[in-house]
């Protein structure tokens, strides 16, 4: 594989483009190709370039490289930016195209590409042929994906599920509890006297009262109640349970912010809080209404919503997720009573009927919408709309709740450490003050001698040191270093470069001729520039593509922006959370758990004789290789990475907060005593579903090509469906015209 001159992904969201719809229509014998031997391998990712995963997976590919034995094929990473949409948009379009000079080997994605594949008989058969890879440590759970493939009649295996991820449901306690105190403060709200709910708000307080800093900050565990609650590592707290009225703690931050307690029929008034409101998604959503309708004011609708306000009671990263796991616990996991199944003739997988609802087949969606709509009506919903994270409010103290993957678990809190805000100089902090954005690097001035010849600014990222340097002075010669750079952004490189000359003109003459001491700006991949108000965006200057191709990269200036520590009152750490997984049943009434079961598997893509077999040689490496990676240390002498030594699956799953659903990993006491309460919560449940599939079962999106576009148009659905307060029909009529025509199609 060839990745040469390989043009930009456009488009990436849109997943049946023109390319896709021809894709669609060709059949297995029409579009099978060898793809040219070129000596190489290349694996596409679609991991932004500085999230943990994508860093280990550099270092793997390297430690490959290095010691693979000679005649073994050298391995490159290909970046695709759109996330996993945008990696289905490139294949598909290398599909329709035929390309056999500048297509894959493998591939990191979900079901609807494999699915794809499958239908152009392109899948890799890895556990197939010569030096076939040994996927006998997965269990059959979680090779299922490719036996359900349309057409795998062989159980081949084509994704190997490397990657697997939950979701959790966080609960924000410092709030949570401060707005539950003021109701019964109020006589509207009892604490129900059961033990299990008097030990849970016993710990809460203990942990309202540790945000407040009042108590030293401890890394120390507690348990709150429920079979898979735990916050810091799971163990219990011997705290004894303490009287539900004794006088509640209070932060005067968390009052400010979400207004007077309400007394209202509908709120809490009246209502009695237990600690199983929290474990099925009807009770967890009535108590997310009830809090919503008793704290009206500084709710506002969707569109009204300031950077520094309440987004809403609870939020949803995935609200394809919420729909897919809150019908097919209706159905207690039975694949072929689900909304979305095979037709009677085993074909295809039939979205159309229920889009057309034929034998009522969107009853159970119909409910699962319906135990939204009071909270969508009370303001209190929250819902990710392409990268804008839940745990990014929920941090600090925007949400009550968050549904969250526990792929997320390092974005999800504030570290002990201070937490900071991006504030805008000389505006109202209502419209000025933002979560300083992730990915985000300070922008150092440049040394004497890179001013000298036309540089504007310089940054750490991934481990290197980049200088930007205006357009017109970039010389060839100095292009012949990787790390120089000029702004992409054309529409917009004159106002960047003219506002980072202006930032230097005071200090030119005083500049270093050591690296990166005088900060001038903040500049990343993590600026969302529709987040921002009209009177500030000005502020932040667009770069476009600097130091990688697939991300867009920005920038602010010291002299517009203060970048201000936030007290720990006002941010939630990991210890004063209630992490536990999010419910496993839609009513009390289930039968069966059913565990969301999501991740990236590692695709094979067949190319050529050659190339084929040393992509299976490649991965099964993976599996049973061994690296040897030294520590890393800062430029303090501070260690920043510990040395490992193991196989290349391990790093890439000790790096990442993912789990690896083999029965050694599960069954691997190490991983239930992790620091990472996410991956404790994830390793549990997984190794339930193989324990204990009676009452445990996974759900898994439908392997079939198209199940992407429907998610992504459930997703943007729901989504609006939030904005404009629309009841179940209006969502159905908008979904029936946000799927694509092939969908609707068996």
């Amino acid at each position: 594989m060839k990745v040469k001159s390989f043009k930009k992904v456009i488009g990436a969201l849109g997943i049946f483009a023109s390319a896709s719809l021809f894709v669609a229509s060709c059949t297995k014998a029409s579009t099978r190709f060898d793809q040219v031997d070129d000596g190489k391998l290349v694996l596409a990712s679609t991991f932004s370039s500085s999230s943990p995963i994508a860093l280990s997976l550099n270092d793997v590919i390297e430690q490959y490289n290095k010691n693979k034995p000679a005649g073994n094929y050298p391995v490159e990473i290909f970046s695709i930016a759109g996330g996993y949409n945008g990696g289905l948009q490139t294949v598909n379009t290398k599909l329709a195209a035929k390309d056999k000079t500048q297509f894959f080997n493998m591939i990191f994605n979900y079901q609807a590409v494999t699915a794809q594949l499958v239908r152009h008989d392109l899948a890799l058969e890895l556990n197939k042929g010569a030096e076939p890879v040994d996927v006998s440590a997965f269990p059959d759970q979680f090779l299922q994906e490719n036996y359900d493939i349309l057409g795998n009649t062989d159980r081949a295996v084509y994704g190997v599920p490397f990657t697997r991820s939950t979701e959790v449901l966080v609960t924000n306690v410092p709030v949570v509890y401060q707005l539950l105190s003021q109701a019964t403060t109020n006589g509207d709200l009892k604490i129900s006297d059961d033990e299990a709910t008097q030990k849970l708000w016993a710990e809460w307080k203990m942990k309202a009262q540790t945000n407040l800093g009042n108590n030293k900050r401890s890394t120390r565990p507690s348990r709150a109640a429920g079979e898979m609650a735990v916050t810091e590592n799971g163990m219990q707290a011997e705290q004894p349970a303490q009287p539900a009225n004794q006088a509640p703690v209070s932060s005067e931050f968390i009052k400010k912010l979400w207004g007077n307690y309400t007394s209202v029929e509908g709120g809490l008034k009246g209502y009695t809080f237990s600690a199983s409101a929290l474990d099925t998604t009807t009770s967890l959503l009535d108590l997310s209404t009830r809090i919503a309708k008793s704290y009206p004011n500084n709710l506002k609708p969707v569109n009204d919503r300031k950077p520094a306000s309440p987004q809403g009671v609870i939020g949803i990263d995935s609200p394809s997720n919420y729909l897919f796991n809150a019908t097919f616990s209706q159905v207690n996991g039975n694949k072929d009573n689900f909304m979305i199944r095979k037709t009677a003739d085993n074909r295809a997988y039939d979205y159309n009927a229920l889009l057309s609802n034929q034998d009522n087949r969107n009853q159970q969606l119909k409910n699962a919408f319906n135990a939204l709509s009071p909270l969508i009506n009370a303001n209190g919903l929250f819902l990710n709309n392409g990268g804008n994270y839940s745990s990014n409010w929920g941090k600090y103290h925007q949400l009550g709740f968050f549904l969250s993957s526990t792929s997320g678990y390092y974005q999800s809190f504030v570290g002990n450490s201070a937490a900071f805000n991006l504030v805008f100089k000389g505006v109202d902090p209502s419209v000025g003050t933002y979560p300083f954005p992730n990915f985000t690097s300070n922008l150092y001035a440049p040394t004497k001698a890179e001013y000298d010849a036309g540089a504007l600014g310089a940054f750490t990222s991934s481990r290197k040191r980049w200088v930007i340097y205006k357009k017109d002075s970039l010389t060839d010669a100095l292009k012949q270093t990787e790390t120089n750079v000029a702004i992409t952004d054309e529409a917009n490189r004159a106002k960047a470069e003219e506002a980072l000359s202006k930032a230097l003109e005071p200090i030119k003459d005083n500049l270093s001729t050591e690296k990166n001491k005088k900060l001038i700006g903040y500049i990343g991949t993590g600026f969302e520039l529709d987040k921002f108000d009209s009177a500030v965006k000005n502020k932040v200057y667009q770069a476009g593509n600097l130091n990688n191709r697939n991300f867009m990269s920005a920038f602010v200036l010291t002299s517009d922006v203060d970048k201000k520590s936030v007290p720990s009152e006002q941010s939630l750490q990991v210890s004063e959370a209630d992490i536990r997984i999010a419910p496993t049943k839609f009513q009390a009434s289930a039968t069966k758990n059913t565990i969301i079961t999501q991740g990236p598997s590692l695709i094979g893509i067949h190319a050529n004789e050659k190339e084929d077999l040393q992509t299976k040689r490649f991965i099964n490496w993976l599996i049973k290789g061994n690296i040897n990676i030294p520590a890393r240390t800062n430029a303090e002498g501070r260690e920043t990475s510990p040395a490992y030594q193991g196989t290349p699956l391990n790093y890439l799953i000790a790096k990442a907060s993912y789990i690896l659903p083999t029965r050694e990993f599960l069954n691997n006491p190490k991983n239930e005593q992790t620091n990472n309460p996410y991956q404790k919560i994830a390793t549990h449940v997984f190794k339930s579903i193989l324990d204990d599939p009676n009452n445990y079962v996974p759900y898994i999106d439908a392997p079939d090509f198209r199940s992407g576009s429907f998610r992504q148009s459930l997703d943007s659905t729901l989504v609006s469906a939030n904005s404009s307060k629309s009841n179940f029909d209006t969502f159905m009529n908008n979904l029936d015209k946000a799927v694509p025509t092939i969908v609707k199609q068996n």
